[in-house]
């Protein structure tokens, strides 16, 4: 009987720890702004967007960041270009995004589940990259310069997280315990 309360009480901890999530990481802007990421992302940094002519953009790729993002200048900032400018950045291949306008807000907070994110300040567009499969996203504009958040366009959904085989494996075992103890009483 201590046996399997042992095993019961190890089983909850290790749900516990495989379930919690990661901790939120805080990524300067190009000096004009923050966000929060809730439990974890990154945004690109490095690589070039260049306007050309006709329609699109060329450039060079960039390279994901924990704590650093650039912004990047291209016009007009909408769907369809910034979807170019995530394509050449992160060598995506996005059509134009879901856009959701919030009025040039110094400060705002949203959930996405979308694989990329293109947030577009007054100076510039940077983009983030969710890897997990939801993401919060809390934006603070830095008051010394740049503008506030017009809008964000999100990409993609991300892939579901799969449920390790050795959860499964341990579920069943427990289960198999109980089922012993059970015939055990009614024996």
């Amino acid at each position: 009987m201590l046996f399997l309360k042992s095993i019961t009480a190890a089983a909850a901890l290790s749900i516990v720890a495989l379930s919690s999530s990661a901790t939120a990481n805080v990524i300067t802007i190009g000096g004009s702004a923050t966000i929060t990421c809730t439990p974890s992302c990154s945004t690109i940094v490095g690589g070039s967007i260049v306007d050309v002519v006709g329609p699109g953009l060329s450039g060079t790729p960039g390279s994901l960041s924990a704590s650093l993002g650039d912004l990047y200048s291209f016009s007009p900032s909408n769907p369809t270009e910034e979807s170019l400018a995530l394509n050449v950045l992160a060598g995506t291949s996005f059509g134009a995004g879901t856009q959701t306008d919030t009025g040039g807000l110094g400060s705002v907070s949203f959930s996405t589940t979308a694989q990329w994110i293109a947030l577009k300040l007054g100076v510039g567009t940077f983009f983030v990259f969710n890897p997990g499969p939801s993401l919060q996203i809390s934006y603070l504009k830095n008051n010394l310069r740049g503008g506030g958040l017009s809008h964000y366009t999100e990409f993609g959904e991300t892939p579901p997280i799969p449920v390790p085989g050795a959860l499964w494996l341990m579920g069943s075992a427990l289960a198999g315990l109980g089922f012993a103890k059970r015939r055990k009483k009614a024996a």
